[in-house]
C-alpha cells in the first residue's frame, strides 16, 4: 500500500471515525427514546380509553338503576295501574331521558315476554321476545339472562333485526317489587357514544388511531383510518378476513396480556400498538391504540438525513485536507520510500534492470535516482553491447578460421574421392547406356504381345453377348412351358370335375337299377363299371396333377438358374470390359517405357562424355586447396588472440544486471 494512501486512510480514520460512532450511537438512543415515548403514550391512551369506556357502561349502570327506582316508586304509588298504563305515564319522562343520555331506544319488557314499550317504535314493538319473531335476538337473549339471574345484565353486539339488520348492545335490569319481577328495562347502546370515547385524536397523529375488537373479531367500534371497511356495521355485515381485525396484538390481548410491540395491522402496514384487554361484565373486547411505524420514527428518518449530511460534508472536508497535507509530504520525495530504497539496493548490487515509464517525476529524490540509473544502463549497456559483439566476432573468426582449415582438409579428401568417383560413374553410365538399349528392345516385344491379348480380349467380349442372348432366349421358353403346364392343370380341373359328376351319376343309376329289380341288373353292372372308370380317371388326373407340379418346380428353378447364368455373364462382360481398357493402359505406358529407355541410352552416352571433362577440373581444384589451407593457419592463430582479449572486458560488464 502506497504512503499517499496510508496518509489518506489515517486522516480518514481519525476524522470519520469519531464522527461515525457519535451518529450511529445518536440515531440509536434516539430511536430507542422516541420508540418508548411513542409506546408510553399509547399505553397512555389505551389505559385512558380503557377507563372512559369502563365509566361509561358504569354510567349505563347507573342509568339503568335510575330507570328501575324511578319505575319502581311510580308502580307504588300507582298499584292499580299497569305496565302499559305506566309506559304511558312516564312516557315523557323517558322521551327526556333518552335524548340526554344518548341511548338508541328503551325498552320496558312483561314478564311474559312482551314488548310493552319502545322509544323508537321499530318492528320489535308489541311483539314477543319469546314466541315472537326476534326470539332469537340480543335483545331476547338479554330478557331470557335478566329473568334467570334477576340482577343487571349485559348482551354483546349482534345483528337486530328491527334496526335494519344494523349491531346492536343491550343492557338491561329487572324491576322488581316486593321480590316479585314485574318487568324488565332494557336500553339499546348507541354506537356513537362508543365511538365518541375511541376516535378522539388528541396525541395521534395523522396514522394513529384507537378502537375495539370483539372476541369474534369483528369491530366494537369504527376504525378511524378505515371508515368503510372497517366500521362496526360493516364488520358485521361482512367477515373477519376483510372487514375484521386478526392481527397478533388481538390474540393476544384476547389470551389475556397486555403489551407494546410492533405488529403488522389490518391494512398490512408496520405499526407501533399497546394492546391490553377490556372486560366489563360478560363482555370481552379488546381495546388497541396504534400508530403507523413510518410516522412514529419520522423524526428518526429527519435526524438520520441531517446526520448523512453531516458526515457527508465532514467526508468531504477531511479528504481534502487529507490530500493536501499527504502532496506536501510527497512532493520532495517524488516517490514512495519504499520504491525509492528498493532503487537504492538494485544499483548497490549492480542491478540496473528496472524501467521508468513517462509518468515517472521529474523532480525531487525519486526523480534524480531514476535519472542516474538510466544514465548508468545506458553507459553499461553501450559496454556490454560492444564487448558482446566484440567476443562474438571473435569466436566467430576463430571458428570460421578452424572450420575453414578442416574444411579444406575434407575437401583435398574429398576431391581424390570424386576423382576416383567420376572414374567408377564412367563405367557405371556406359552399362546404364546398354541396359537402357536393352529396355527399349524388350517394351517393344511387350507392347506387341499386348496388342495381341487386346485382340483376344475382345472376341471373348463378343462370345460372352451372344451367350448372355442364348440364356435369355431359354429363359423366354422355359416361362412358355411354365405357362402351358399351368393350362394343363385348368384341363385337368374340368377332368376332375367330368370323372366326379360321372360317378355321381353312376351312383344314381346303380340306385335305380337297384329298384327296377331283376330288369335293371344289367343297367346296374354297367353303371359299377362306369363309376370305376371315373374314379380311374380321377387317380389319373392326381398323378398327371402331381408330375405337372413337379415339372412347375423344375421348372422355376431352371428359371431361377438363368437369372443367375445372366447376372454372372453380365458380371463377366463387365470385368472384361474393365479388363480391356486395363490392358490398353498397359500398352500405352508399355510405349512410353520404350520412349523413355531410348532417351535414357542417349543422355547416358552423352554423360560419359561429360565426366572425363570433370576429372581434369578436378586435379585444378586440387591445388588450389593446398594453397587456402596454408593462409587458415595464419587466421585462426589471430583469432584466437582477440578471443582472449573479448573475454576479459565481458567479465568487467558482467558485474551489471542490465535486465
Amino acid at each position: 500500500m502506497s504512503i499517499k494512501i496510508k496518509l489518506l486512510l489515517s486522516f480518514l480514520l481519525l476524522g470519520l471515525l469519531p464522527a461515525g460512532i457519535i451518529s450511529v450511537l445518536s440515531l440509536y438512543i434516539s430511536a430507542q427514546g422516541l420508540e418508548k415515548q411513542t409506546y408510553n403514550q399509547l399505553s397512555s391512551i389505551s389505559h385512558i380509553k380503557s377507563k372512559q369506556l369502563y365509566d361509561y357502561f358504569k354510567g349505563t349502570k347507573t342509568d339503568l338503576n335510575l330507570l328501575t327506582k324511578n319505575w319502581e316508586s311510580l308502580s307504588k304509588h300507582n298499584p292499580d295501574l299497569s305496565i302499559s298504563e305506566l309506559t304511558t305515564v312516564n312516557h315523557t319522562w323517558f322521551d327526556g331521558f333518552i335524548t340526554d343520555k344518548g341511548y338508541y331506544d328503551l325498552f320496558v319488557i312483561s314478564p311474559a315476554g312482551f314488548i310493552d314499550y319502545t322509544f323508537a317504535k321499530e318492528a320489535d314493538y308489541l311483539t314477543s321476545l319469546k314466541t315472537g319473531p326476534y326470539q332469537t335476538s340480543g335483545l331476547a337473549t338479554l330478557f331470557e339472562k335478566i329473568m334467570i339471574t334477576r340482577s343487571f345484565e349485559v348482551v354483546d353486539f349482534s345483528k337486530y333485526a328491527p334496526s335494519n339488520e344494523e349491531p346492536a348492545a343491550f343492557i338491561g335490569q329487572p324491576i322488581i317489587i316486593d321480590d316479585e319481577v314485574v318487568g324488565v328495562i332494557a336500553l339499546q347502546l348507541s354506537i356513537n357514544a362508543i365511538n365518541n370515547i375511541m376516535q378522539t385524536r388528541e396525541g395521534m397523529g395523522q396514522t394513529g388511531e384507537s378502537y375495539l375488537v370483539g372476541d369474534d373479531l369483528l369491530m366494537r367500534s369504527d376504525s378511524y383510518l378505515d371508515p368503510e371497511g372497517h366500521s362496526v356495521v360493516a364488520s358485521f355485515a361482512g367477515n373477519v378476513k376483510n372487514n375484521g381485525v386478526d392481527t397478533a396484538a388481538v390474540q393476544k390481548a384476547l389470551q389475556g396480556y397486555t403489551d407494546t410491540e410492533i405488529i403488522i395491522d389490518y391494512n398490512g402496514n408496520p405499526v407501533l400498538s399497546a394492546y391490553k384487554p377490556f372486560k366489563f361484565e360478560q363482555l370481552n373486547w379488546v381495546l388497541l391504540a396504534e400508530i403507523d411505524e413510518v410516522e412514529a420514527f419520522a423524526p428518526i428518518y429527519s435526524l438520520y438525513w441531517v446526520i448523512s449530511l453531516i458526515a457527508l460534508f465532514s467526508f468531504v472536508v477531511v479528504i481534502i485536507a487529507a490530500l493536501g497535507i499527504t502532496r506536501s509530504i510527497i512532493k520532495p520525495l517524488g516517490g514512495e520510500p519504499a520504491q525509492m530504497q528498493t532503487i537504492s539496493k538494485r544499483i548497490a548490487n549492480g542491478d540496473l534492470s528496472q524501467e521508468f515509464g513517462s509518468d515517472t517525476p521529474k523532480i525531487g529524490v525519486y526523480g534524480a535516482m531514476a535519472k542516474m540509473n538510466t544514465y548508468l544502463h545506458q553507459t553499461i549497456s553501450t559496454i556490454s553491447q560492444a564487448t558482446d559483439r566484440l567476443a562474438s566476432t571473435a569466436a566467430q573468426t576463430s571458428a570460421a578460421s578452424t572450420q575453414s582449415n578442416a574444411s579444406l582438409q575434407e575437401q583435398h579428401a574429398s576431391i581424390e574421392h570424386v576423382a576416383n568417383a567420376i572414374a567408377q560413374t564412367n563405367t557405371s553410365i556406359e552399362e546404364v547406356s546398354e541396359s537402357a538399349r536393352a529396355v527399349a528392345d524388350l517394351s517393344v516385344k511387350a507392347r506387341e504381345t499386348s496388342h495381341s491379348a487386346d485382340v483376344n480380349l475382345q472376341q471373348t467380349i463378343v462370345k460372352m453377348h451372344s451367350l448372355d442372348n442364348t440364356i435369355t432366349n431359354a429363359e423366354l421358353v422355359i416361362k412358355r412351358v411354365e405357362d402351358n403346364a399351368q393350362n394343363i392343370n385348368t384341363v385337368l380341373e374340368v377332368i376332375r370335375s367330368v370323372a366326379e359328376q360321372t360317378n355321381l351319376l353312376a351312383l344314381n343309376a346303380a340306385i335305380e337299377a337297384a329298384r327296377a329289380g331283376e330288369h335293371g341288373r344289367g343297367f346296374a353292372v354297367v353303371a359299377d363299371e362306369v363309376r370305376q372308370l371315373a374314379k380311374k380317371t380321377q387317380n389319373s388326373t392326381a398323378d398327371i396333377e402331381h408330375m405337372i407340379e413337379l415339372l412347375q418346380a423344375g421348372t422355376q428353378q431352371a428359371v431361377t438358374g438363368m437369372h443367375k447364368s445372366i447376372d454372372e455373364t453380365k458380371s463377366t462382360i463387365t470385368t472384361a470390359n474393365q479388363s480391356a481398357k486395363l490392358l490398353k493402359n498397359s500398352v500405352d505406358q508399355i510405349d512410353y517405357i520404350a520412349r523413355r529407355a531410348e532417351i535414357i541410352a542417349t543422355a547416358a552416352h552423352e554423360q560419359s562424355s561429360m565426366s572425363e571433362e570433370i576429372a581434369h577440373s578436378i586435379d585444378s581444384i586440387k591445388q588450389a586447396a593446398i594453397d587456402n589451407a596454408a593462409g587458415a593457419d595464419q587466421v585462426s592463430a589471430a583469432s584466437m588472440e582477440l578471443d582472449q582479449l573479448s573475454k576479459q572486458l565481458q567479465k568487467i560488464t558482467n558485474g551489471f544486471r542490465l535486465r
